[in-house]
């Protein structure tokens, strides 16, 4: 199974599926239920990927935390 996820480029499904099949089967889900799990995780992370390389990409400046951030410098 590993194998196949790899070949098609599914990394998320690859280290998840054994867990969540087991899970469903605890939770007494259908195997439908079990692969939007599946695909929704992979999608996730997908959507996470994606947008860190856009930020990448954009070279915006460095994000300030609220700590960070000199209020008194602010107009």
């Amino acid at each position: 199974m590993r194998q196949h996820c790899k070949a098609v480029k599914v990394p998320v499904i690859a280290a998840n599926f054994v867990r969540l099949a087991e899970q469903a089967v605890k939770e007494n889900r259908g195997h439908i239920s079990y692969l939007e799990a599946l695909l929704a995780m992979e999608s996730e992370e997908r959507d996470r990927h994606a947008i860190a390389h856009r930020l990448h990409d954009a070279k915006l400046p460095r994000m300030k935390t609220p700590e960070e951030f000199e209020f008194a410098r602010a107009p």
